[in-house]
């Protein structure tokens, strides 16, 4: 019998709300805040890109997020979010909590075992289920992810991504654990 994870996608869902509003990246990120665009980078941000993005002044705080990733940063992070959409494409959820911080598999893992009827899972299994969910989509990002800017504050960077289908960019949020870029988040956010 195949078991719903509507518990889990409503419970990650909310976690992403919650970081999209702000909420959870205030306290651990407070350079991430909307409201410390400067005027000049808000202007800016109402600007059209050559790929035919259009940014409004709301998005300044990803769009201008601590500073432009240097090449290796790039290269890292890049490596790794691609790496990450094609294994979820493909359900593999064993490979992709390699792929995925520490903290964020901990709370993944914990989230789904506090619901109702919520049994013992381990990452892998719980992620193969949310990426089965939304196979087609996976596959189609994953067929056209293009990766806009990676803007880098410390020990966290967010990346601008774009899908052929997307009408706008959405973004994911990377941590460095040791030496290494890692998810924080397991689904792009849309910009806020």
């Amino acid at each position: 019998m195949k078991r719903s994870l509507t518990p889990l996608a409503t419970s990650l869902a909310a976690l992403l709300f919650l970081a999209a509003c702000g909420h959870a990246r205030k306290a651990a990120h407070p350079n991430l805040n909307p409201g410390t665009a400067t005027p000049a980078s808000e202007a800016a941000s109402r600007e059209t890109t050559p790929d035919g993005l259009t940014y409004d002044g709301d998005d300044a705080a990803v769009r201008f997020y601590g500073r432009r990733a240097g090449s290796l940063e790039q290269q890292a992070i890049g490596s790794l979010v691609k790496l990450y959409y094609a294994v979820a494409a493909k359900h593999d959820g064993a490979t992709a909590c390699r792929l995925i911080h520490t903290i964020t598999i901990e709370a993944t893992v914990e989230s789904y075992a506090e619901r109702p009827g919520g049994h013992t899972e381990n990452c892998g299994t719980i992620l193969s289920g949310l990426y089965e969910r939304h196979h087609r989509e996976l596959v189609r990002d994953s067929a056209t992810l293009k990766i806009i800017d990676m803007r880098v504050g410390g020990l966290t960077a967010l990346v601008l991504l774009r899908f052929a289908m997307a009408s706008q960019p959405v973004y994911l949020e990377v941590h460095r654990e040791g030496p290494t870029w890692k998810l924080w988040t397991v689904l792009a956010s849309h910009m806020p």
